[in-house]
């Protein structure tokens, strides 16, 4: 059904199985849509903005806790400000632009190995 309302610049994308296909397609998308309900710590997220792509992404915590507010958030099981959002990154490249590189200077500050570990060090720590 959704196929059949897509525009001809819409692709669908089976499950991709190696990690180059995966860099390759985000690299060449202009924004990034993540509308999940429920996510553990979404890595697609971090891999997306290591990348500089601007997101559409639910406004669930754990989204909010990968990305910081560093994407374009909806109201998670809304569809119509999903549809609004998207609407606003496709009128907005330039702005959707900056929202990628904001992203990809937010996790490099605050998702890299030496702050994650230091932050378990931190905490083995306090816990001994």
């Amino acid at each position: 059904y959704l196929e059949t309302l897509a525009r001809l610049n819409v692709i669908f994308i089976d499950f991709i199985k190696s990690k180059e296909d995966l860099v390759e397609i985000i690299s060449k998308c202009k924004f990034f849509v993540l509308p999940s309900t429920y996510e553990a710590m979404s890595m697609i997220l971090l891999e997306v903005a290591s990348l500089k792509k601007g997101i559409v992404c639910s406004d669930i915590l754990e989204n909010r806790e990968a990305i910081g507010e560093n994407a374009i958030f909806f109201k998670s099981g809304d569809s119509d400000r999903l549809a609004e959002k998207i609407r606003f990154a496709l009128d907005n490249e330039e702005e959707m632009n900056n929202f990628g590189q904001k992203a990809f200077n937010w996790i490099k500050k605050n998702r890299n190995w030496e702050r994650i570990t230091q932050s378990y060090i931190d905490l083995y720590k306090t816990l001994l």
